[in-house]
């Protein structure tokens, strides 16, 4: 597997009477050339958080042939799956920023030092989603020994729901700031409030 050097084969001929050759075999020798094998993507499994909450993660490829590789990444992958370029999110690799100007193009790092065991160093991919988002979420990554790219693969995000708490409102009554029996008044939620919450509204006799 992977072999590259000589090799050689010896060869007689022979019939059902007739031995050629048996104590002067003739001998075929093969040269293998060397060829550069891309770097391999040890997979991990999903990277899991929280909304509004950072994960990281220690990329790992496997070379054979190369002593550095580039370690890189693309996002997004699908369409509509973003949530780190929303509001407060952000994604890195080896402390590089990948930013919506980079989107569905492969940001790279610089070469890393690595061996058949995977970098000898830590690669982190750090992500974090952003606007109170939550679901699911994809990383492409794939690494580079000098030309030779690797195989890529799809890293899920998986966010999981928060429940956030009630932010901070505000009671406005009528124009003297009394509020009658049967009249209207408008409770005014702050911006971490999020479209669809369903609250419960306590009144105090104070």
């Amino acid at each position: 597997d992977d072999y590259f050097g000589e090799d050689t084969i010896e060869y007689y001929a022979a019939d059902e009477q007739t031995v050629v050759g048996e104590d002067n075999p003739a001998t075929v020798q093969f040269y293998i050339q060397s060829v550069d094998d891309a770097p391999i993507v040890v997979p991990e499994g999903p990277m899991e958080t929280n909304e509004n909450e950072e994960v990281t993660r220690n990329l790992i490829c496997t070379d054979i042939d190369s002593t550095e590789v580039i370690y890189q990444i693309r996002y997004p992958v699908v369409p509509g799956y973003n949530f780190a370029f929303e509001p407060g999110g952000s994604l890195t690799i080896d402390g590089i920023p990948y930013t919506s100007d980079d989107a569905e193009e492969w940001v790279s790092t610089d070469p890393i030092p690595n061996d058949e065991t995977g970098p000898l160093r830590d690669v982190p991919l750090t992500y974090l989603p952003g606007g109170n988002t939550h679901g699911i979420d994809f990383i492409e990554f794939r690494c580079m020994s000098g030309t030779t790219e690797g195989t890529s693969t799809w890293i899920p995000v998986h966010i999981a729901a928060v429940n956030d708490p009630v932010g901070d409102f505000e009671l406005r009554a009528g124009g003297d700031g009394v509020v009658v029996n049967n009249s209207n008044l408008t409770i005014t939620m702050n911006e971490d409030t999020q479209p669809g919450d369903n609250f419960i509204y306590l009144a105090h006799p104070d």
